[in-house]
């Protein structure tokens, strides 16, 4: 279906789960209701063969590098911002359940970043409610999703297909 933004803020959590995304903008002509961005995506539904993909990416902060120098030191900056990891697990999969009439289709993803805060530290005072930094522990920053799909087609006539789906998605902004 066709997802319209809101706010000109959009999130497709699962590409792997779609067959076509297409992205048009306008300037608020006749072929969309508002001026934007809109994507019109098309999900997978499974098919005759079982196939599938498996995904991963991630990085680490020994693959960042700093521009923390003596300057932004001098400037007030305790600390820099510094990647702990980013990192992406997205397999997918679908096939038949019966030949030529019933499909199914799921594709799971879990992705997540963490990174030092710049210049915040934790608390030396867990009691009170006085705040002194803890300069020998930088904040984290850490961002955990989870999104799962499945989706079964029924094709009810040589033209004709019935869709049940279900999307699910999880975010801790911890």
């Amino acid at each position: 279906g066709t997802i319209w933004p809101s706010d000109g803020l959009f999130s497709v959590s699962n590409v792997a789960g779609s067959q076509e995304v297409v992205m048009t903008t306008s300037g608020g002509l006749g072929e969309a209701e508002t001026a934007g961005v809109m994507l019109n995506v098309i999900p997978r539904d499974g098919g005759n063969q079982f196939s599938g993909t498996f995904a991963y990416s991630g990085a680490n902060g020994s693959m960042q590098g700093s521009n923390y120098s003596d300057a932004l030191k001098n400037a007030g900056l305790r600390s820099p911002q510094e990647l702990l990891k980013v990192w992406e697990i997205n397999p997918m999969g679908g096939g038949p359940i019966k030949r030529d009439k019933l499909w199914f289709f799921s594709a799971q993803r879990w992705w997540g970043n963490s990174s030092f805060v710049p210049g915040l530290f934790y608390n030396k005072n867990t009691a009170a409610w006085i705040y002194e930094p803890d300069l020998s522990r930088p904040a984290v920053n850490d961002n955990t999703n989870r999104h799962h799909n499945a989706r079964f087609t029924w094709q009810l006539a040589q033209k004709h297909k019935l869709n049940l789906s279900y999307d699910t998605e999880q975010n801790c902004v911890c």
